[in-house]
């Protein structure tokens, strides 16, 4: 149960972390006369502080200790270089498996990215369901840094997001709770980055989405591709609809 508990704490202070990288960056880029440098900023320093925390940590002895022994203890002299060609491929192995990098069949991908157009388009329909007075009214997307603000919709935000929520967050604390708990508790989490009744409501159920899409395909790169898909479908409406 202790934890349990200490799971939670610590993936609410990264959390916390992670949303005050968004503060720094948009502190900075808005006094510097660019504020829709926002968006990729944070997903600089908050992706990037997590990359090298993770490159740079010791390697867990449990999952990749005997097999970098036995790579460092092998024959001397002419195996010499194999030992490092040895070590330097299992710890590429081991930043793959630790950040689920492995890349599915470009198939699959266009199923994941097929299957994420209904499932967006359903949970819009949430704003049909909550009762009025809870459903904000929509704000024209700001498309005055043109291209910019595309790409930190459409790029930026999706992978960081991802990189964070799903394969850091969940995978953390798949480790001290069932898959079902972890997914709900991350969700919520991430429903936190989004404010209001409603949106905060779309974030939990399609989150919970995303993490099934990363548990089933070990990889982190399913739900970057789905965040990217629902993100561009938002975009869509909101330019034909709203601006």
């Amino acid at each position: 149960m202790k934890n349990k508990i200490l799971a939670i704490v610590k993936s609410f202070m990264y959390l916390l972390l992670f949303l005050s990288s968004i503060v720094l960056s948009s502190v900075i880029f808005g006094l510097a006369g660019i504020p829709g440098l926002a968006a990729p900023g944070a997903a600089l320093i908050g992706v990037g502080a997590l990359f090298l925390r993770a490159r740079y940590r010791r390697m867990d002895a449990r999952e990749s200790g005997a097999a970098l022994r036995e790579a460092e203890d092998g024959e001397s002299g002419a195996v010499d270089q194999g030992k490092s060609e040895d070590t330097a491929r299992l710890r590429r192995a081991y930043i793959i498996d630790r950040f689920s990098l492995v890349l599915p069949e470009p198939k699959k991908i266009g199923i994941i990215i097929a299957v994420t157009v209904p499932v967006t388009l359903l949970v819009q329909c949430l704003r049909f369901v909550v009762p009025p007075e809870y459903v904000p009214e929509t704000q024209p997307f700001e498309l005055t840094y043109g291209a910019l603000s595309v790409f930190s919709l459409l790029i930026t935000t999706p992978i960081a997001e991802e990189v964070f929520f799903r394969g850091f967050i969940l995978k953390r604390l798949r480790g001290s709770f069932k898959t079902a708990a972890a997914v709900t508790i991350s969700s919520l989490l991430f429903s936190g980055m989004h404010s209001g009744a409603l949106w905060s409501l779309m974030a939990i159920v399609i989150s919970i989405y995303y993490s099934v899409l990363f548990i089933k395909y070990k990889s982190i790169y399913a739900p970057i591709a789905a965040h990217m898909t629902s993100n561009l479908i938002a975009l869509l409406y909101n330019v034909a609809f709203v601006n």
